[in-house]
């Protein structure tokens, strides 16, 4: 189960690892942002693998970005709705762009 939490400076090296397989530009996807808007967004980070998961908000009002990384993607993304889930929340997810939609094939239940 991914176990999500309040950045920290110490999370910089592996979520710029993370980052280096970005396809996309998009400044929400650098450490500073995510680290200094952390408190303004309820911004929790989690690290799946070798994958980086983001969550804005709070409670079913939680948005999630899309698993950024190496590995198995809709494992990754699996991972996020299996969480989800658990928590009662419905997973939606920011940032789907037309290269991870062709990479995303919901799991079945």
């Amino acid at each position: 189960m991914l176990e999500f939490k309040t950045p920290e400076i110490d999370d910089k090296a592996w979520v710029d690892e993370c980052f280096k397989y970005l396809k996309t530009m998009n400044c929400d996807y650098t450490f500073g942002n995510i680290f200094v808007w952390s408190t303004e967004y309820s911004t929790k980070i989690s690290r799946f693998k070798d994958f980086f998961i983001c969550s804005w908000g709070r409670g079913k009002e939680t948005n999630f970005g899309v698993p950024i990384g190496t590995g198995n993607f809709k494992e990754a993304v699996g991972a996020v709705i299996e969480y989800a889930k658990a928590n009662d929340i419905e997973p939606r997810f920011y940032g789907v762009t037309p290269v991870s939609y062709t990479h995303l094939t919901l799991p079945t239940t």
